[in-house]
């Protein structure tokens, strides 16, 4: 057992798992600046434990036995143990040296996730169909149904009636994904209980499309295990330009 410290960047969409219960896909990198993807980490149950975005947090780990992406770590959660968070001023100097020019461009280094600083940024989203929320609503109360995660007295999530998309441009041309940023979810969910789904729309919509492209974005991005060509957004994060031309008109 080794035990390290990561800087989290990434808390995507949690997804059932029939072997480890509701996990969410954490990612982050370490004080040298080396990349690492966190799992399994079944967040809602880590209590006092739980960490955000941009927190540093120590852990113990072993190399994963199916999973062989160099960044991936196979962590014990209980041994998870959040540090301080890192003031908004210093990110900027800390991440830029991480962001390239596009995903072909990790994928070229042998990466498996990335920072990239979009251009021409749109961010949309669309209603997803009955069938597909019902998919995973039953998805969500299996796990919920398994002991280790009813123990916790945690009820099943609710899938987001909407997928949220991000259309940009790299230099290596169009992207468009679906985005599994947790925040995103998250903050629709949160606003539409107290104002409504209208308002909370308009609301990513101007943090998105006004907010992030006017002061500046970056996007990590990562591939699945089983299908290692295959780029996911998974995560959204306000970063200021750099000095010099505008990125993003």
């Amino acid at each position: 057992m080794q035990s390290e410290e990561a800087l989290i960047l990434v808390l995507a969409v949690p997804r059932p798992s029939q072997r480890h219960g509701e996990t969410v896909c954490c990612a982050g990198v370490t004080i040298e600046r080396k990349w690492r993807r966190l799992y399994p980490v079944r967040f809602r149950q880590l209590g006092e434990n739980r960490f955000s975005r941009a927190q540093w947090v120590r852990y113990s780990w072993r190399p994963p036995t199916s999973d062989r992406r160099h960044e991936s770590r196979h962590v014990f959660e209980e041994s998870l143990s959040p540090g301080r968070k890192i003031p908004e001023r210093e990110r900027a100097e800390f991440l830029e040296p991480l962001i390239v020019g596009s995903v072909r461009e990790a994928m070229d280094r042998g990466d498996s996730l990335t920072l990239i600083r979009p251009r021409e940024a749109k961010f949309s989203w669309k209603k997803k169909s009955p069938q597909a929320i019902e998919l995973e609503r039953t998805g969500y109360a299996s796990v919920a149904k398994q002991k280790s995660f009813f123990d916790k007295g945690l009820a099943a999530l609710e899938p987001s009636p909407f997928e949220f998309r991000l259309r940009f441009l790299d230099e290596d041309g169009e992207h468009n994904h679906s985005c599994s940023d947790w925040e995103t979810t998250a903050a629709f969910w949160n606003l539409s209980k107290k104002y409504g789904p209208d308002h909370a729309l308009a609301h990513l919509d101007n943090m998105y499309n006004t907010i992030y492209r006017e002061k500046g974005m970056i996007l990590a991005l990562g591939t699945m295990a089983k299908r290692p060509k295959t780029w996911l957004l998974l995560g959204v994060i306000r970063l200021d330009q750099p000095s010099g031309p505008r990125l993003i008109p």
